[in-house]
């Protein structure tokens, strides 16, 4: 701060002090000259208070000398326009009396301005004329005047961002669509109440122009434009513009959604699931699920979708996320659950991931018992191994899907398509639903008798496993053509001990 503007607010602090001393008075004696601090030495500091002595004699002529001199130190000094107006201590009373004698004082200047003008057209025109002398007058006036008013929308835009600016209507309600305009969103907030028709044009102008306004208050509003989040609001309409636009940024409250995907879903099932739950569309979900491009960016390999990679679990998502970042979060789940020492026994068996879990899922499929899965395991280990087919129905079923009624005829088992494991030998391209951390395990840890190859529904969700055909073409008589008695098969049974 330069030293004419500390000797006018060393002035300033000096009436302040005077108009203290009043207490009760109404009325007092002027101040002389000579109870002057000596640091106040400026020669036009000591004529302003010689000029106005008489004033002193009261407290309110103190008082307005006191918001004058503030005022003469910031003419002085206007860079320190923000420390000088701190003196005041967050008067609001004082500052708004010193913005106002601003107005006034530039009024004055352009009162004395015109009257300059008037005189100049006069002698101008009585002695020829020195017009350009007027014109140079008028540009300082308006120079002036376009400074006065710049200063004063600042000031006023910065009161103005601490003002609340709605209806009072208490808390209300608002719905911002997605991928609305700053218009759309304008128009909500009125609407609503949030922002009062008083304040509607101030408002606005600050909302369109938000990153422009940045650079004069960086200290309050957040850098770039306004990011508001779609979604239902619950908003107060005694807020600030701050304030709302802080509501904005954060968007609405999200409500968090809990939804159990259990072992053996497809993504079908999955995505039916979530848009039941609210979490996110199906079409959205089967789009990314089935996206050959998505999975192998996810997932590291070529796999025709990620179908086997949700993993089957219990999860929290918000309304409305995105059908991707759902993805993301269940194939996350995959990584973390499939444990080195799985990679290390497949390596062992000489699979890769992807076969390994095509496998667990066609376990997973056809298990309707958790501690068959090893057995089941070894049925197909030995089919591999022997280059049979796999003869499954669930990979069959799965080749029809989303088209399947329900009802799996001879016909679907002689249809081509690349999951029909009767009519190709190996596992199918990929697999066909999510197995769990037990169906993975027994995908890479069969156990069982060696020469299991068959095995056939009991009907009370157990199987019959048959090292012979057979043996196994007896147990189909028994369980399910339902041509024959236990006993029939008892011969298999001696055998096996």
């Amino acid at each position: 701060m330069n030293v004419k503007a500390m000797q006018w607010l060393q002035l300033a602090a000096f009436l302040k002090e005077r108009e203290r001393q009043f207490g009760a008075r109404v009325k007092g004696s002027p101040v002389s000259m000579q109870e002057l601090p000596p640091k106040i030495n400026d020669p036009e500091v000591s004529h302003f208070l010689e000029a106005r002595i008489e004033q002193t004699a009261e407290k309110k002529g103190c008082r307005q000398l006191h918001i004058e001199a503030v005022y003469q130190a910031v003419l002085a000094h206007p860079h320190a326009e923000a420390e000088i107006v701190a003196t005041l201590q967050n008067d609001k009373e004082r500052i708004d009396a010193l913005y106002a004698h601003a107005a006034e004082y530039t009024r004055t200047l352009e009162a004395q301005a015109q009257v300059e003008e008037d005189y100049r057209k006069t002698l101008s025109s009585s002695t020829g004329g020195r017009w350009w002398q007027v014109v140079l007058i008028v540009v300082l006036v308006v120079c002036f005047g376009a400074a006065g008013y710049v200063y004063m929308s600042y000031r006023s835009m910065g009161r103005f961002l601490d003002t609340p600016v709605g209806a009072e209507k208490g808390k209300v309600a608002l719905t911002i669509p997605k991928g609305a305009s700053s218009d759309q969103v304008l128009d909500a907030l009125q609407s609503s109440g949030v922002v009062g028709k008083k304040h509607s044009a101030r408002f606005s102008m600050l909302f369109r122009y938000h990153k422009h306004w940045h650079r004069l208050f960086s200290s309050q509003l957040r850098r770039g434009n306004v990011r508001f989040r779609f979604g239902r609001y619950k908003i107060e309409t005694n807020l600030t513009p701050l304030e709302i636009f802080e509501k904005l940024r954060k968007g609405p409250p999200r409500v968090s959604i809990r939804v159990t995907i259990p072992e053996g879903f497809n993504i079908w099932k999955i995505a039916a699931r979530l848009q039941r739950k609210g979490i996110c569309r199906r079409t959205d979900f089967l789009k990314f699920a089935r996206s050959r491009r998505f999975a192998v960016r996810l997932l590291g390999w070529d796999t025709p979708s990620v179908e086997g990679y949700l993993y089957p679990d219990t999860y929290r998502f918000n309304k409305n996320t995105p059908a991707d970042r759902v993805i993301r979060v269940m194939v996350r789940r995959f990584k973390q659950l499939y444990r080195n020492e799985f990679r290390q026994k497949a390596n062992e068996l000489k699979m890769s991931t992807h076969q390994v879990v095509t496998l667990a899922s066609i376990i997973e499929k056809e298990t309707g018992q958790p501690t068959e899965r090893p057995q089941i395991s070894k049925v197909f280990h030995n089919r591999m191994k022997r280059g049979w087919k796999l003869e499954t129905d669930p990979t069959v079923i799965y080749g029809l899907m989303p088209n399947f009624n329900g009802n799996l005829t001879s016909r679907d088992l002689h249809n081509p398509h690349p999951y029909n494991t009767y009519k190709h030998r190996g596992l199918p391209p990929g697999p066909i639903a999510s197995p769990g951390v037990a169906a993975i395990r027994a995908a890479l840890y069969p156990r069982g008798r060696r020469c299991i190859i068959f095995f056939v529904a009991r009907g009370d969700r157990t199987h019959v496993f048959s090292c012979t055909k057979r043996e196994h073409e007896c147990w189909v008589d028994v369980y399910q053509r339902k041509s024959k008695p236990k006993s029939a098969c008892a011969r298999f049974r001696r055998r096996r001990r």
